[in-house]
């Protein structure tokens, strides 16, 4: 018995050192400084934000668009993966690149505590519900 517990500590022990170096030193994994953002849509009036774009923009830099229910009626999930010189200014939401949002929210790592950290601990998902004052004006086709 006494030898069994041995063969097994040392097993473990055996498994955690391989799995310790595998994982490499911290200091040396690249940070992953991006947050997806999700919520709801809101128009003022009470107009369908469904099938509308939605995209960021942190000063000269803009994401990708989403599209306003793709995935849940009056919902939209962005990911925000701008380079690092942005960190620490404000996003803002556009509507079909007319409306901006009345809210904006931080490009920074947002702690439990709702305090800010200029370095990211983990990608973050983010819930911020999102509302502008008027509908886009309709592009003509």
């Amino acid at each position: 018995m006494l030898f069994a517990t041995a063969v097994l500590a040392s097993l473990i022990s055996g498994i955690t050192e391989h799995a310790m170096a595998q994982a490499g030193d911290p200091s040396t994994m690249p940070a992953a400084s991006f947050v997806t953002l999700h919520g709801k849509v809101i128009i003022a009036g009470g107009l369908d934000p469904n099938g509308m774009s939605i995209k960021v923009r942190i000063d000269d830099w803009e994401s990708d668009p989403v599209t306003v229910g793709d995935h849940t009626e009056y919902k939209y999930v962005i990911l925000v993966d701008a380079p690092k010189d942005y960190i620490g200014q404000n996003m803002t939401f556009w509507l079909d690149d007319q409306i901006e949002a009345l809210q904006t929210s931080p490009f920074v790592y947002l702690n439990s505590d709702n305090s800010h950290a200029l370095e990211w601990e983990l990608p973050q998902l983010r819930e911020l519900d999102i509302e502008f004052a008027t509908a886009p004006v309709p592009t003509a086709t």
